[in-house]
């Protein structure tokens, strides 16, 4: 993505973290994003669900 950087730690991927210039539109979608799943609990889960059926399917491909 542009204006970003992405870190992820250890093989597992227990924590990522993401790093945007400044003022990018990019952060406001990102936050609207969590804060939709974060007041909306039914489809975070099936967001989540979607998360681990594509990680499984899709081992290498983040």
């Amino acid at each position: 993505m542009a204006q970003r950087r992405y870190f992820q730690k250890g093989r597992d991927s227990t924590h990522h973290a993401h790093f945007y210039q400044i003022e990018s539109g990019e952060i406001t979608r990102h936050l609207a994003f969590r804060n939709y799943l974060t007041s909306h609990p039914d489809e975070m889960k099936l967001y989540g669900d979607l998360k681990e059926k594509l990680a499984q399917q899709f081992p290498h491909n983040m």
